[in-house]
């Protein structure tokens, strides 16, 4: 009995999938619930229940494969096993099938019986591109090859699946709670996450989040879990999951719940992390990226969520113009005398400027410096009265010490070499190669003068520090700020 055509016009293997595409739809399905694959009249049927035998627990790939006449069973060869399948098909013991049909006279009888005796010794030549019908190979793990007859599938694919994972940042922790922020690569469509005491990991932790899951999310986000014991390892596990919804990597955390990530409020001076924690002693299991400067914020940043203070990174972005093409009023505020001091809206303006990003090199330079810690404002080009107060905070410049000729403000060489060196010490703890020293003479701030000049910081150990301005035009050093 012949099988009907099958309008299937692409099934795609994927690393974890089975994607059967036909004229109007696609399905998917995850190799290891697959259990058998069946052909109906117009359709390639997956069958995923516990009831049917043969289960595809390790799919490894499909083949298509041109079927040969006389090899009725399928398996390469035709030998006497293939005589006796053709016999038990004309007894009806067994459902006939194209490749059984050896002489091609449509029916199944003594006659394909000998064509098969004479194939198998030699007598007759064995037709090969049987006109009917194809064999689709599905491969297992163990080594068998189950086969399939296919009528008319044009093609085979195979193809990966976007990469699902995540990674699993500690924010802090305290002998009974833990905070850890979760992010997702773009394949990942969600995630669940659990958590676990490390002496007690699960033989199969993919199968205990699924069944322990706190959290399922979509997006990026902060996992909390509280009520652990002290002084007490525990995992914190996170799978994730593709884009037809299979389970793929499992990523995990390990922390003690003795250990306080960030203890107390952040002090000027603290280490500012990568994952967004702080302290004020260097931990060596973490990514120092800038020194708080300061512990308030502008009532502006309060309102966007960032009241701890602000940061200054380790090292220096590049050389950038503040302006391309210069315009009055580009950050929104026109400084005039005095205010240099106090400007402190530095995200403010550099947001404002990052509207108009090419026309802005220094504000687009310190926003893309580095990756940006969790739950921070992003790395913005500070204002000049921010310049000040990091030199203030981080290096104890006397304020009262600054002198005012034409409108510049002046710290002579003993004041700035003496800030200068405070807090490029404090910058060079965290090691060689980690920082750059402030000590490049020129800064650009973010904060405007005119339609022709922004203020830059003048930075000199061995002259002085002031706040002037210049040319928007000019190519100055970018340090950047950030907010948290």
């Amino acid at each position: 009995m012949a099988l009907a055509a099958m309008t299937a016009v692409l099934v795609v293997m994927a690393d974890n999938a089975l994607v059967v595409h036909t004229a109007g739809q696609q399905a998917h399905f995850a190799l290891p619930t697959v259990q058998r694959l069946m052909l109906g009249d117009n359709a390639l049927t997956v069958l995923a229940g516990t009831e049917y035998q043969y289960p595809y627990l390790d799919i490894e790939k499909l083949d298509f494969l041109q079927q040969t006449a006389g090899d009725v069973n399928g398996d390469g060869n035709v030998d006497i096993s293939d005589v006796n399948a053709v016999i038990n098909m004309m007894l009806g013991k067994a459902d006939q099938t194209d490749s059984a049909d050896v002489n091609g006279d449509n029916n199944i009888d003594i006659s394909d019986v000998n064509q098969v005796i004479n194939i198998m010794l030699g007598k007759a030549t064995a037709p090969t591109a049987s006109t009917t019908s194809d064999r689709m190979l599905v491969h297992r793990a163990n080594g068998l090859a189950d086969i399939f007859v296919v009528d008319s599938i044009t093609d085979i694919t195979f193809v990966e699946i976007a990469e699902a994972n995540t990674t699993i940042t500690l924010i802090d922790a305290d002998d009974s709670s833990v905070r850890a922020s979760v992010t997702k690569t773009d394949g990942t469509a969600r995630y669940e996450v659990a958590i676990y005491p490390a002496s007690q990991t699960p033989d199969d932790i993919e199968a205990y989040v699924q069944a322990n899951k706190k959290f399922s999310r979509k997006t990026n986000g902060t996992v909390e879990f509280v009520d652990l014991d002290p002084a007490t390892p525990y995992v914190i596990a996170s799978l994730s999951y593709d884009a037809y919804d299979l389970p793929c990597e499992v990523s995990t955390l390990e922390f003690t719940t003795d250990e306080r990530v960030i203890s107390e409020n952040p002090q000027v001076g603290d280490y500012l992390y990568s994952d967004g924690s702080w302290s004020t002693e260097l931990k060596p299991n973490k990514t120092p990226v800038a020194i708080v400067c300061s512990t308030t914020t502008t009532e502006a940043d309060k309102a966007l969520g960032y009241n701890n203070g602000y940061a200054i990174a380790l090292k220096d972005a590049v050389k950038a113009s503040w302006t391309i093409q210069a315009d009055e009023n580009e950050s929104g505020v026109s400084l005039t005398d005095g205010q240099d001091m106090t400007d402190r809206e530095g995200l403010t303006h550099s947001r404002t400027l990052m509207v108009n990003a090419d026309n802005h090199p220094a504000a687009a330079a310190a926003a893309a410096y580095a990756n940006t810690p969790y739950a921070t404002s992003g790395w913005f080009l500070p204002a000049i009265g921010q310049w000040v107060e990091s030199l203030v905070n981080l290096g104890g410049l006397d304020v009262n010490a600054m002198t005012r000729e034409n409108g510049v403000a002046t710290w002579d060489q003993t004041y700035a070499q003496t800030a200068l060196t405070a807090i490029n010490q404090r910058l060079a703890a965290v090691g060689e190669g980690n920082f750059a020293p402030l000590n490049q003479y020129y800064y650009w701030s973010s904060s405007e003068r005119s339609v022709a000049t922004a203020y830059y910081l003048y930075a000199n150990a061995s002259f002085n520090i002031s706040l002037q301005t210049y040319y928007k035009d000019s190519q100055f050093m970018v340090r950047p700020f950030i907010a948290f």
